[in-house]
């Protein structure tokens, strides 16, 4: 557990962190971390890559969230978010391109699925008919 504090700024690259808390700001790349927390005082600007996210403070730049990505009512996203889960509380400000992780797969396997027509829908009878 990395803990970013108030009034800290850290520029660079962040790797094999398992769970980064940011009361500060933080420019940097982060990959290979399980677990992103942006407080309401913190500022992130950069990439990430990671499996799961919640932003009650400022970011700014491209995330991928493998699992859940979480924006608090006081959070702020600006740019490219991928996400597998998304909850957003109300007040929160996002800006930017939105897609799900893996989103345009799924997308074009929705579109291949056709309709039953209603003549290979079973038919239900009521009873005594």
């Amino acid at each position: 557990r990395l803990v970013i504090g108030q009034g800290i700024t850290m520029s660079g690259e962040i790797e094999s962190c398992d769970h980064l808390v940011v009361e500060g700001t933080v420019e940097a790349a982060l990959k290979g971390a399980s677990v992103l927390e942006i407080a309401e005082t913190g500022m992130f600007y950069g990439t990430v890559e990671i499996s799961e996210a919640t932003v009650a403070g400022k970011f700014e730049g491209e995330i991928t969230v493998n699992g859940r990505l979480t924006v608090r009512s006081t959070g702020s996203i600006t740019g490219a978010i991928s996400y597998k889960e998304l909850a957003v509380e109300s007040g929160a400000t996002i800006d930017g391109k939105i897609n799900p992780v893996g989103g345009s797969r799924q997308a074009s396997e929705k579109k291949s699925q056709k309709p039953k027509a209603a003549e290979d829908l079973p038919i239900l009878r009521a009873a005594g008919q």
